[in-house]
């Protein structure tokens, strides 16, 4: 018998209009507050670097929005789910990482890479690799937002014992 398991199901133009006002919103925030720092604590040629600093951090901000935007008007899917004949992801955004299937005998390894930063926070990227080296990378876009990959991670292993999950860290 073989029985689906959905694993994760996002709707994409849903996540878009959360993801996108959550978006404008810290970009409201991280102007002004440029703003106020650049302009009220200090005056324009010892302002410069910070402002150089805010702008390319409202671009970062921008870009991002612009994506998420993106997914407001895709009325598709992103699916992650197993059963007994493999792993698949499904994903109706072209701009997203593209869709795959593993098939359960070629599942090696589920790795949680950390990419450490000396002066902002850590980065968390997931990717499933078959036993040809070969990764696949789950989008980032919603292991950052809403998807606990660790514990679907961990119903990978629990359905597929000789899975493992593997750790690595890249300064």
């Amino acid at each position: 018998m073989n029985s689906q398991q959905v694993l994760y199901e996002a709707e994409l133009s849903r996540a878009g209009r959360i993801l996108s006002r959550a978006g404008w919103v810290v970009l409201v925030f991280w102007v002004g507050g440029g703003a106020v720092l650049c302009f009220r604590f200090d005056s324009f040629p010892g302002n410069l670097l910070p402002l150089a600093i805010f702008v390319i951090g409202a671009a970062g901000f921008a870009r991002q929005i612009a994506r998420v935007m993106k997914l407001r008007r895709n009325p598709g899917s992103y699916t992650i789910s197993i059963d007994d004949y493999g792993f698949y992801v499904h994903s109706d955004d072209p701009a997203s990482a593209p869709s795959f299937s593993v098939i359960a005998s070629d599942l090696y390894r589920l790795v949680r890479k950390t990419i450490k930063y000396y002066d902002a926070g850590d980065e968390q990227e997931y990717y499933i690799e078959t036993k040809s080296g070969k990764r696949h990378q789950v989008e980032k876009l919603f292991t950052d937002y809403d998807l606990e990959a660790m514990k679907m991670f961990k119903k990978i292993t629990d359905r597929f014992p000789w899975v493992e999950i593997d750790e690595e860290v890249q300064r």
